[in-house]
């Protein structure tokens, strides 16, 4: 179903993160040979991921976060509210 969704849309705006998408679908499928041709496809196109970010608003500021930064200026504090975050969770004995 993924893939009825996907391929219209690569051949509309193939430089648009549907080839991640796509990829991780077939990846997760177990077909290799597919994926595999998704990812050449990406390479061919010159396609790039992009990285993955995230935000959210705190006092009317809305700081962003990407993956893996380790030089955001609040990174201590950061990294302590989220093992205070997991403590709740833990407590709470949620299972993701």
């Amino acid at each position: 179903m993924a893939e009825s969704f996907a391929k219209p849309i690569l051949e509309l705006e193939p430089e648009k993160c549907c080839h991640v998408l796509l990829s991780n679908i077939y990846a997760a499928g177990g077909n290799r040979h597919l994926y595999e041709n998704v990812e050449q496809q990406t390479k061919e196109r010159g396609v790039k991921k992009q990285t993955g970010c995230s935000w959210i608003e705190v006092n009317n500021k809305v700081p962003t976060f990407v993956v893996d930064d380790q030089d955001h200026h609040q990174m201590i504090e950061i990294h302590a509210e989220l093992q205070r975050l997991l403590g709740f969770m833990h407590d709470a004995r949620y299972c993701a």
